[in-house]
């Protein structure tokens, strides 16, 4: 299927690298995905970079006029169009209004602010055929049956990439430390985040002050001259280095021996404490949000409700290096065991086909399908399907039951769009999830 995905601002963080994972992703699947970004931002140099097809606008939120322009003209042949943040939901709104036959609308929210109740934005998400959110406790507090009138709501954590944890498990923490001029002999806390006011790295300051650490914090934002003077004012500034943004958090995160997310909002599910946990480092987290779905309180890291528990957990962790090593080798089981990125792209993908099989012509979906292994049984009124792989067994009805064989023995799933078979979109739908239909990713893609 031909996706135009959009990813507004230009910053690069969490959600943004998991962006870049999925359309990656879809396109090692056989998908073709063509992206709209905005011009001189960290994504789109990273899709020029990897040869994938774009189209740059300004900016999302402040020329909409310009961008829906832009939208127009890539999305007449398109077959789904996903958003991933409220910016780009709206232009895509206005660029596909009114809404042309057979186009499948998909939305990624990350942020831990709800849609704007009215408006362009909140009209995108009401047309929605498939939801992806980042956290049950956003799926709920955001997408419950009353906000969201249509569409099928999906939570597909963001992951760890392999990759990732190969290229950080080759990095000495001895040396990553000394490449930073910290102290071997003292913990050293990380921050990994936006320097705005909802990450609570003010916070993390005042507590710095009354324990014996170091702190490096890795990221940029409009509060850094703030944070800066406030380093100063508590008397830690020599204990506290600012990076400033950082491509690769992999040295900082090798580095650190625990890393502190004290979020004063409900954050969605964090990639920093995740690839922080996959690298064998506890996390000390807010309990906000959907962290406490990826951190298990005392088990792989420790979650906070208020400034005394950030301080009580800074100087527990500090003090005591053999708690903090068990519950970092905690955390990296927790890790490679659930928030895999591979798993998380299969999950996607799975999601998306299912949902276009019920939403778009079957003569788009079906050519790009496959049969896997499927073994077929006539009854006296009725027929069996049983896929080997999955286990998974449907008993149907005679005339739909036919149908299907003669599409298996054809070798055609797209046999099944032919006239002749009731609700053919539920039965596609219905094998799909079965396992006998299957998305087989060409050679050579990604």
């Amino acid at each position: 299927m031909k996706i135009v995905l959009s990813v507004s601002d230009q910053a690069w963080g969490g959600k943004h690298r998991y962006m870049f994972s999925v359309v990656r992703g879809l396109r090692a699947a056989g998908h073709a995905v063509h992206v709209v970004a905005e011009s001189g931002g960290r994504m789109a140099k990273a899709l020029h970079a990897a040869e994938i097809p774009i189209t740059e606008v300004t900016s999302f939120a402040e020329d909409p006029a310009s961008a829906v322009d832009a939208v127009r003209a890539v999305v007449p042949d398109a077959h789904v169009v996903c958003a991933t943040g409220r910016h780009d939901a709206a232009v895509l709104h206005e660029a596909t209004s009114p809404a042309p036959e057979n186009l499948m609308v998909m939305l990624f929210r990350h942020s831990a602010y709800p849609l704007e109740v009215h408006g362009s934005a909140r009209a995108f998400l009401q047309r929605a055929d498939l939801l992806i959110a980042t956290s049950h406790e956003q799926a709920e507090r955001q997408f419950g049956e009353e906000s969201v009138p249509y569409g099928s709501v999906e939570v597909i954590h963001s992951g760890v990439d392999r990759r990732f944890l190969d290229e950080l498990d080759a990095i000495d923490h001895a040396a990553a430390k000394s490449e930073l001029g910290l102290d071997p002999g003292r913990s050293t806390f990380a921050v990994l985040a936006r320097l705005s006011h909802e990450k609570g790295i003010d916070r993390v300051l005042r507590a710095l002050a009354e324990v014996d650490a170091d702190l490096v914090i890795a990221g940029e934002g409009p509060m850094r001259a703030e944070l800066e003077d406030l380093a100063a004012e508590l008397g830690v500034a020599g204990r506290v280095t600012f990076l400033g943004h950082v491509d690769d958090v992999g040295p900082v995160i090798a580095a650190s021996d625990v890393v502190v997310l004290a979020s004063t909002v409900p954050e969605t599910g964090p990639l920093a404490v995740k690839e922080a946990m996959g690298a064998g480092k506890p996390v000390i987290a807010s309990r906000v949000g959907g962290i406490p779905e990826i951190v298990t309180d005392r088990v792989d890291g420790l979650l906070v409700d208020d400034d005394e528990g950030l301080l009580a957990a800074m100087r527990e962790l500090a003090a005591d290096r053999g708690l903090a090593e068990a519950m970092g080798a905690n955390a990296r089981r927790t890790i490679l065991t659930a928030h895999m990125l591979d798993g998380k792209l299969r999950h996607l993908l799975f999601a998306l086909d299912l949902q276009a099989l019920k939403t778009l012509p079957l003569e788009t979906t079906l050519p790009e399908l496959s049969w896997g292994k499927v073994q077929w049984r006539a009854e006296v009124d009725t027929g069996f399907v049983f896929v080997p792989r999955t286990s998974e067994i449907s008993e149907l009805p005679m005339r739909t039951y036919e149908h299907v064989k003669r599409a298996l023995e054809a070798g055609s799933p797209a046999a099944l769009a032919d006239d002749g078979l009731v609700s053919p979109e539920d039965t596609a739908a219905l094998l799909f999830r079965m396992g006998a239909l299957v998305r087989v990713a060409p050679d050579g893609v990604g």
